[in-house]
């Protein structure tokens, strides 16, 4: 991996080592970038070199942009492959390919669903608490996006704002029985991990997700 100029392709690159160190560290391994060393007379500098300290299992990391693969790059690699394990015979050797990451996205639909069950999971006590008569929720809409991040290449925050229509019993001389209220308005931060094994939703929203009604209407 060459460092003479931050090209997009070495931007993508230093992001994998990135990647790499932390996933190495927390299995135990000591992970060294830009790893360079002296070994019978022949000099040797690897992107990067893992070696845990209690199994002695050492790993030579090569990392490349997939963008910057060449015609006859696969024979060159083979190569280096072969002098580096003759002269670490104990290691093995990863070629790590680079490629920008896709942010995931998710449509407001899926907002709707996902802040609707989590509002009847988490706040219908503070609802009907506050709100008198308040029945059960029917729908989130009219959700608008203030920030939307990429946290990690596992999470998305989202943060904005959107109103909970609701149904509420009214008891009093004018109307007695149930009806559709217009809502109460709401500001919400959001966060999304996948949920993993689940088709019919992609994501799930972590329990660190805070909404704030606005209850001056009923207070």
């Amino acid at each position: 991996m060459k460092r003479m100029r931050k090209t997009f392709g070495e931007s993508l690159e230093q992001l994998e080592l990135t990647k790499l160190r932390i996933e190495y560290e927390k299995l135990g391994y000591k992970f060294d970038e830009q790893y360079k060393r002296m070994r019978k007379g022949e000099f040797f500098q690897f992107d990067a070199y893992a070696k845990h300290p209690e199994t002695g299992e050492e790993i030579i990391f090569e990392i490349k942009s997939k963008e910057s693969i060449q015609k006859g790059d696969t024979e060159r690699l083979l190569a280096m492959r072969d002098r580096y394990l003759f002269h670490f015979p104990k290691a093995r050797f990863i070629l790590v390919l680079a490629k920008e990451a896709k942010e995931p996205v998710i449509a407001e639909s899926s907002l709707n669903r996902l802040l609707k069950k989590y509002i009847e999971a988490k706040y219908m006590k503070d609802l009907k608490g506050s709100i008198k008569g308040f029945i059960n929720v029917e729908i989130v809409e009219q959700i608008s996006f203030e920030k939307v991040n990429f946290n990690n290449f596992k999470s998305l925050e989202v943060s904005g704002y959107g109103n909970l229509k609701f149904w509420l019993k009214i008891d009093d001389k004018q109307f007695k029985g149930q009806t559709l209220s217009d809502g109460i308005p709401f500001q919400f931060r959001a966060f999304l991990k996948h949920n993993r094994g689940k088709l019919d939703e992609i994501y799930r929203l972590d329990k660190s997700t805070e909404i704030t009604f606005d209850l001056s209407e009923f207070q």
